[in-house]
């Protein structure tokens, strides 16, 4: 239980850093002192501080990819709106792990993993529900293009609108792709 604290704690210093410094300055030294740890209690960890980055995205990503599949089965018509909400809900959550991902240089590698969880989620949802995957390829693409355009928007604060009319507008969207292709 110590070891899962010492670890969180570790994680919410670096997040708390990476709000008021570049990721370029957060070094080991200046994360043991801000969480007021020894080195070596990070390096029980973390072999350095890409390595701690390198799990909090994979970490991240699983919480996600776990959470669309927990409502795999749900219904059409309440999947984007259920399941995006508790995702949205989930982002703001998590925001600073967000922003802090998907403002790294390399964020396009992240995004692109997290596209890839989107679209095999509704791949599989869709399959689950019976629909013959290959005459919904495109929908499915523009489907997950959407819903993490959406994500990104959140995680970067410039959606005005509120949780609950996104997921209803998206959710009519969607719906309306699907059942006009079947």
């Amino acid at each position: 239980m110590k070891t899962e604290a010492t670890k969180q704690k570790i994680q919410e210093t670096f997040f708390s850093l990476s709000q008021t410094m570049p990721m370029k300055k957060i070094t080991v030294s200046k994360l043991c002192q801000a969480c007021q740890i020894s080195r070596s209690t990070f390096y029980l960890h973390y072999d350095n501080v890409d390595d701690l980055t390198d799990y909090l995205e994979k970490e991240l990503l699983y919480r996600i990819e776990k959470l669309l599949k927990k409502e795999q089965h749900i219904r059409l018509e309440e999947f984007q709106n259920q399941t995006f909400f508790h995702l949205l809900t989930y982002i703001d959550s998590h925001l600073s792990e967000f922003q802090f991902l998907i403002s790294k240089q390399d964020s396009a590698e992240f995004i692109a993993r997290l596209s890839n969880i989107i679209e095999n989620s509704l791949t599989n949802r869709l399959q689950v529900l019976g629909y013959h995957i290959e005459t919904y390829k495109l929908a499915i693409s523009f489907a997950a293009s959407g819903i993490l355009n959406l994500m990104i928007s959140q995680i970067k604060q410039n959606l005005p609108e509120t949780k609950q009319m996104i997921c209803f507008t998206y959710n009519e969207l969607i719906y309306a792709i699907f059942k006009t292709q079947s």
